[in-house]
């Protein structure tokens, strides 16, 4: 992958700066809205789950705390569970 400089990117203290132009980045502008949709699909139900189940014991604490719970519960569901469960029955309705 090609380093280019970039006009619309900060510049470092020292007057460098490097990124990646979009225009050859492997993971395409496609490829990418369909993983946000994914995990779209995925994050809003479990949040609202998460928040019917447990909101009303929750409501005691600080927003912080809160939201420090929901993260410690929703991060590990959505890397181990549900996005491979999503992932798994797209594969199937794609092979049927």
């Amino acid at each position: 992958m090609k380093l280019e400089t970039c006009p619309t990117c900060p510049v470092r203290p020292d007057g460098s700066f490097a990124c990646i132009n979009n225009s050859q980045n492997p993971m395409k502008i496609k490829m990418k809205l369909v993983a946000a949709l994914k995990i779209w699909v995925v994050i809003y139900p479990s949040i609202l789950l998460f928040n019917v189940l447990f909101g009303a014991a929750l409501t005691g604490l600080p927003g912080y705390q809160r939201m420090l719970i929901l993260t410690l519960a929703l991060v590990p569901w959505m890397v181990f569970v549900a996005i491979p469960g999503l992932e798994r029955l797209l594969r199937k309705i794609k092979a049927d």
